[in-house]
């Protein structure tokens, strides 16, 4: 079974030939600065359902129509009508009990258009990495990707150990997981480490958030296997103005 770590999601071109291969596949999605951590965590604070959006117009118009709460931040400040910044931080302790959210992020719905049609589709970070692991070490997938959102183009530090920690546990869960190209990069990156930390605060990423002021998401985002959520995506919602993506709790059956 190809187990394979990529630094970067692919292109529209390398999508479509990945999804000539046989049998079940799993995508699972990495943006641990911050939307595959915030998400668990609103997840386990009851929400109910989260949109992803690339924008903030699309987003209130769609939180609009489904009385969402709005998410989002522009340089560590929730815009004009939005009710929380994406801070995981400032969220994680609130009451969402039986919401929905649209939350607006720039990393995640770059990368799935081109992922939306790979299997099913699932977020992941050190906050859930207990979960995702153990739904991708389900003998019914035939193919894992762990895809890395990467900084703004590029690859980073603190999604690539993410991916190296989940590498790592799903081949010591399953002994037909074969570690291609970057896997086993990402795993050897882990274990040269004591912890994460080094690998998240010299991050672009980690960086970005320290001269935000945001140091504590940075924190938040090392709490090991604090989530049983693993989000799932449903299908897409396609607007003439782009694309919102719905994930719900659990890690079941729904594909993109």
């Amino acid at each position: 079974m190809p187990l394979r770590v990529l630094p970067l999601p692919p292109s529209a071109a390398e999508a479509a030939t990945d999804r000539s291969g046989d049998g079940p596949a799993l995508t699972v999605l990495i943006d641990v600065l911050r939307t595959t951590t915030t998400v668990p965590l609103l997840f386990d604070a009851g929400l109910a359902r989260v949109r992803l959006s690339p924008g903030l117009r699309l987003a209130r118009r769609v939180a609009q129509e489904h009385g969402d709460l709005l998410i989002g931040e522009r340089r560590g400040v929730p815009p004009e009508g939005f009710n929380h910044g994406n801070s995981p931080a400032a969220l994680r302790h609130r009451d969402f009990g039986g919401r929905t959210a649209t939350l607006v992020s720039e990393n995640a719905p770059a990368a799935l258009p081109v992922l939306e049609d790979a299997g099913t589709v699932v977020l992941a970070s050190f906050v859930n990495a207990g979960a995702a692991a153990r739904f991708a070490a389900d003998p019914r997938w035939r193919r894992i990707d762990l895809v890395c959102c990467g900084f703004r183009g590029t690859p980073d530090l603190d999604d690539l150990a993410v991916a190296g920690l989940l590498a790592d546990r799903i081949r010591r869960m399953r002994d037909d997981a074969r570690p291609e190209g970057y896997a086993r990069m990402a795993i050897d990156l882990v274990r040269a480490h004591a912890g994460p930390l080094p690998l998240l605060t010299a991050s672009r990423a980690g960086r970005y958030l320290r001269d935000l002021g945001l140091d504590q998401d940075v924190g938040v985002a090392l709490d090991l296997d604090r989530s049983d959520a693993v989000p799932t995506l449903e299908a897409p919602d396609r607007r003439d103005d782009g694309t919102v993506y719905p994930f719900v709790p659990g890690g079941g059956d729904a594909h993109a």
